[in-house]
């Protein structure tokens, strides 16, 4: 029994003695490396931008009948007389340019921002128009020209993002500045009527954006533009005796490029 315990003692001051030195035993090829970090891109922050572009459309005029005193034509005007526009559409395109302002917040996936653009434009386009004529006014021929000098948008954004590339649509309120003119060439002299408004209407958008940077973005976008029918009275240039009540309906398509630089929360580090 004696041998026994001293066995048992001498066993209980040995193991913990044994692991001790087994812990100093150096591992042959281990390699010990921090956590790899994870950088979780964000489109939160506010934006500007510029961009570049093209597109075209059309407007529809309806133009009601209207009578032609002989003071609008001249001393030789043998008479009253009346003249009745046929419906016109006119057909426009050209080129876009301008900036934009927005802001985005970024929510898993889901990105919601507000943007607004303005666009210096040359959208222009011509055709002849059909006039018929009531004795004793002759038409020897007639144009309709329709221009646009600046358009914009004010939208809402709801985009999905894949890191780095963002997919969108947004909608919203468009406005246009528009110009339009009517030359009715008569025997024996010429009617030109001319008119200038701003118009506000509606538009959808779809559009792909890629951030190469932290701040810096890259865009194509196209956007439907309707700006609705309305009613819009034309006056001569001449006497300004003479009017031409018209309806004119407008619809466009635009495609623009261009490059935004954000300001915001910079891109998440996840260790």
């Amino acid at each position: 029994m004696k041998v026994v315990r001293i066995l048992a003692a001498a066993l209980a001051v040995a193991t913990p003695l044994s692991i001790a030195a087994a812990a100093d035993i150096p591992v042959e090829g281990a390699i010990y490396e921090p956590r790899p970090v994870a950088v979780i891109f964000r489109w939160t922050g506010v934006y500007v931008g510029l961009h570049a572009g093209g597109g075209g459309g059309f407007i529809q005029e309806n133009s009601q009948q209207f009578p032609v005193p002989p003071a609008a034509l001249g001393p030789s005007a043998p008479g009253n007389g009346t003249l009745a526009p046929l419906p016109t559409r006119v057909d426009m395109s050209g080129e876009i340019a301008g900036g934009q302002v927005g802001l985005n917040y970024q929510t898993n996936w889901l990105v919601i921002g507000f943007e607004g653009q303005a666009s210096w434009t040359n959208l222009n386009g011509s055709t002849a128009c059909i006039v018929t004529a009531a004795p004793p006014v002759t038409v020897t021929g007639g144009n309709c020209t329709s221009k646009i000098d600046a358009l914009g948008t004010v939208a809402a954004r709801l985009g999905v993002a894949f890191d780095h590339l963002l997919l969108y649509g947004k909608g919203g309120a468009a406005w246009a500045n528009n110009g339009y003119q009517i030359k009715i060439n008569l025997a024996p002299g010429t009617l030109v009527f001319s008119t200038n408004q701003l118009q506000w209407g509606w538009m959808l958008g779809l559009g792909a954006e890629y951030a190469f940077t932290n701040n810096w973005s890259a865009k194509i976008e196209y956007d439907y533009m309707d700006m609705g029918t309305r009613a819009q009275r034309f006056t001569d240039s001449i006497g300004g005796n003479v009017l031409i009540d018209t309806d004119i309906r407008e619809r466009l398509n635009i495609v623009k490029v261009g490059v935004n630089y954000r300001f915001g929360v910079n891109p998440i580090l996840v260790k």
